[in-house]
This record gives C-alpha cells, structure tokens and sequence, in this order.
C-alpha cells in the first residue's frame, strides 16, 4: 500500500547569493563586465532584463569556470525570500545595506544586514522575515514591491485603475487573503508583474525564480525612476503562452465596490457602520430550499440561508482590520430573527461552530439592530494574534503548493507535516505548542486548522471504534467528501479515505451524526 511515509520529498534549490556585490566596488566592477551566462542564450525571454540586472550589479551568476571564463546564471533556480530582498535592498537601500552594522555578530546569518534594512523600511510588512530561508512566493514578492512603491512614495494606482487590474486577474476571487490584495492589484495595474497562466492567473503560492526576480527589479527601476506612470512591460515576467486566452472582464466584487447608506444588499459592504433590520436584512437566496428533507428537517430556513450567506463572503465579512472578536460592522449581514429555545436554529449554529478551525463560525444577537425583536446573524471571526502566528507555521508547508494542485495533492502535503511534526503517544499537542506528542484528538484539530487554513472546509468526526473513542476528520476535497485521519497516516496507512474505507480499517459501521449531515449541506451550498 502506498504510504505517505513514502511521498518523495520536494527537494528545494537554494542559490546563495555572494554577499560580496553589496559594496559599491563590486558593482562597479559588474558594471565593466560583460554578460557571459552560459546557459543565457539570447533567444532566452528573460536575457535583455538578466543581463541589465548583471551590468547594475544587483545580481551575480550562480557559477564561474576559471579556465574556461564561462558563468552560469540559473534562472529557472528558485529564490529564498533572503535573495530576492537582497536583489531589491542592494538595488534600491544600497547605502543603508553598505551601512548596517546587523551582520558583524560571528554568528550572525549571510542576510542580517538585508534583514536590517527591510524591518526599518518595512518591507515584509504584511508578513514576518521569519522565513527567510524559504522560498519566496508571488504573494510575497507582490508584498514586498508594493512596500517598496509607497516607501519611495511613487504615485499609486488609482481606484479605478486598481477595479481594472482586478478584472485581469483570473483566479483574483480565489486571493483569499486580503492583505495580499492591494499589492497584487496595483503591481499588475502598474505592469511590474503579469498573470503567470493563460487565464491571467496570479497563481500566488507559485515560487519566484532568478529569471524573473531580474526582470521584476528592470520593471520596478523603471516605475521608480517614473515616479509612477505604468510601464508597458518589454516581455512577460514568466515564459510566454504561445497563445494568451484574455479573460473575460469580471464584475467587480462587494469588498471593492462598497454601497453608498448603511442598508445596502445582504452581501455587500456600505460606506458607513451597517444597523441590521429584518426587514432589510434577511436572506435574500434560498439555500435551504435544495438541502436534503432530512437536513431541512433538522434546520430553520433563515438561519440555515444566513450561514450559507456567510461562508460565501467570509472574505469579505472579515478582514485584516478586523480580525479581533469583532467582525466587520460595515457588511450587510444576512440577518434571522434569533431564538435560543428554537432547537433548528441551535442545530444550525452549532454545525457552522464545528468548522471552527484557523478561525471561527458562530451565531451572535449583539451587532447593531434597529428591530425591537433579537436579530441573529452568523459570523466569523479570526484572533488576529493566533492567525499571525499560525500564518509562520503554515507559510513554508503552503509553500509547497503548485498552480494546479488539487485538493487530495495539497492535503498529502499537509498530513506529510503533519506526520513529520507530531508523534502519536501520551500527551497534548497543537501547532503553536512546543509539545510534539498527543493522540488521535490532537491529530484531528491541528488537520482541521491547516486545511481550514488552506481554504479546504474540515471538521472533526469520531465515533467508537475498537470499543474505544476515535477522532479524525472529513473534509470537501476537490467537491467530494472523504475522511481524513492523521493517526492512520502516522500509522503507514492512506491518510485521506473514503467511508468504506475508514471502515475497513478500524472494523466498524459508521454512523452520520445530523450535525454531519447539516455540516455537509451547509459546505456544498456555500462552494458551489
């Protein structure tokens, strides 16, 4: 049987770039050299920008043959978040980074000094440097672009512009992290980085390769120098398509197109702080209408519609700035007139409350209402204390991903740090402790908070099994359900199951809870 256990690993490889080129000698002496890449053709898409990056010294080759001369650049090779900032620093802080006295220390690492200068500047903003060493990401690259356009104060896109380049993007609803929007917009408004597929996706979780780095720092040096005005782009950042299917313009989504009052459409955002009416605010589509009759037993029609509503806009019902107990007070909330006693309404919210995970669904009756009845509505919350710190933790096992990966693929990776990480014994465990030993309870939160994280719907089962209490997960991969079970992946077996074949292993009959079931109705309508 094939095991996780023997899932090859991804082997990463990493370029160390010669911290020599930071002194203003050494780039003068790349200035006088000639480009002679040996593996840089000049029928290579990236050559004119790799050679100019080379000539103003903010990049080196990877190789040099004394007795031949040759020098290799590698510019499919990837790069750490540590390279690419040093590519930017020495090509835009050069005087800060000759300056910084960071890496004097013995011990100190090869990029103290990049370091340095990019916490003073602020430009991991939006993420920490704690992986340096790790391969950057497009998300990441966006981020630090766009700190470095509003660090040297160049004229941003405006909205308009920002609208638009939202429209190219073709996979922008599926940027579930908001702090990574703003910068990917105004980076392709401004033409320093194009769409990496045919359908102009961005394909963020994608690495930055040292082809591409050298022309994302031709582009950048040609806005600052601008001041701002839109480059038009010589050749794209990645190989071209031999044919490029432009997308369709895509309507512009409520998080950008806030409506004027404080009593716009459910799903929307307003202007201004919303007060939540019934007569306003209830569910506008009728989800429940298509659940099960078993499910739509079980569930009150308002309340089963509000949370549907509400997974549906969970990216936009809470955001960066609110990501505290309080949720976003300017969505229009998909309201329900609440009653703790109505055991359909209980059965609702206590099923989008088992999602809970790397943040938290629940029912509240305490946002602003101008009804003299209790208004209920779903929410979602994230503590963004806890989320900052599980980010670090996720950040390099999402690193992994690839454009194109499906769900089964990326939940492979995911129970593969999972196994590496933590030890099947006695005691308790979760991603920010710094205990690595627990049993089945603790495999079945930590796989619900890393697939929640990557925007894969999961919730803890369990059931008696052996004669004995079990817990793992199901979770909606690739629009199927299936258990997860990190215990049996520890154990050599298949970590993500169907029912039957849960069953087969552990030799019993499961049972679905009506909990399940609503979990997974209420998951189904809000994905698809």
């Amino acid at each position: 049987m094939k095991t996780l256990k023997n899932i090859l690993k991804i082997k990463t490889f990493i370029v160390l770039i010669s911290m020599m080129t930071l002194t203003a000698l050494y780039a003068g002496v790349f200035a006088s050299s000639p480009t002679a890449f040996k593996d840089v053709p000049a029928s290579y898409w990236g050559y004119k920008n790799i050679q100019r990056a080379y000539t103003d010294g903010v990049v080196s080759g990877t190789d040099y043959n004394e007795k031949t001369g040759e020098r290799n650049f590698s510019p499919e090779a990837k790069l750490t978040m540590a390279q690419f900032t040093t590519i930017l620093t020495r090509a835009f802080y050069a005087d800060e980074l000759a300056a910084s006295t960071a890496g004097n220390e013995p011990d100190a690492k090869w990029y103290a000094a990049t370091q340095d200068v990019c916490e003073k500047r602020g430009l991991t903003k939006g993420f920490s440097f704690y992986n340096a060493e790790v391969e950057s990401s497009r998300y990441q690259m966006a981020t630090i672009i766009y700190n470095i356009l509003v660090d040297k104060g160049v004229t941003l896109p405006a909205d308009a512009e920002l609208t638009a380049a939202q429209a190219k993007i073709g996979d922008w609803d599926r940027i579930s992290e908001e702090r990574y929007r703003k910068p990917i917009a105004t980076v392709v408004a401004m033409g320093i980085i194009t769409g990496k597929d045919s359908s102009g996706g961005f394909v963020g979780a994608d690495y930055v390769t040292r082809a591409e780095a050298a022309t994302i720092y031709c582009r950048l040096a040609d806005v600052i120098n601008a001041g701002g005005s839109v480059q038009k782009p010589e050749q794209p950042v990645e190989k071209p398509e031999e044919s490029v299917v432009k997308p369709e313009p895509k309507p512009e989504i409520p998080v950008e197109t806030p409506v004027t009052g404080n009593s716009g459409a459910v799903g929307t955002l307003s202007d201004t702080p919303v007060t939540l009416s019934l007569s306003t605010h209830k569910p506008v589509v009728d989800y429940w209408s298509k659940a099960p009759a078993d499910v739509q037993a079980l569930t009150e029609r308002n309340v089963f519609n509000a949370a549907v509503q509400t997974m549906k806009d969970k990216d936009i019902e809470v955001f960066e700035s609110s990501r505290q107990v309080k949720n976003n007070e300017y969505y229009n909330y998909a309201c329900f007139e609440y009653n703790s006693d109505n055991s359909k309404q209980v059965n609702v919210t206590g099923a989008v409350f088992a999602l809970n995970g790397y943040g938290g669904y629940g029912a509240s009756n305490n946002l602003s209402n101008a009804d003299s009845k209790t208004i209920g509505v779903i929410t979602y919350t994230q503590n963004s204390g806890q989320k900052a710190k599980l980010d670090e933790v996720f950040a390099p096992i999402f690193a992994q991903f690839r454009s194109g990966m499906s769900d089964k693929e990326k939940a492979e990776i995911m129970l593969k740090a999972i196994t590496d990480r933590f030890e099947y014994g006695s005691g308790t465990f979760d991603w920010l402790s710094e205990n690595r030993v627990g049993d089945c309870d603790n495999y079945a939160v930590v796989v619900r908070s890393i697939f929640n994280a990557a925007g894969i719907p999961t919730t803890v089962a369990s059931s008696q099994v052996y004669n004995g209490h079990h817990m793992w997960n199901q979770a909606y991969l690739d629009g199927e359900w299936y258990f997860v079970d990190a215990t049996c992946a520890e154990y050599g077996y298949e970590g993500v199951m169907t029912i039957a074949e849960h069953e087969k292993i552990y030799k019993y009959s499961y049972n679905m809870t009506g909990e399940c079931k609503i979990i997974r109705t209420l998951v189904e309508a809000a994905y698809n």
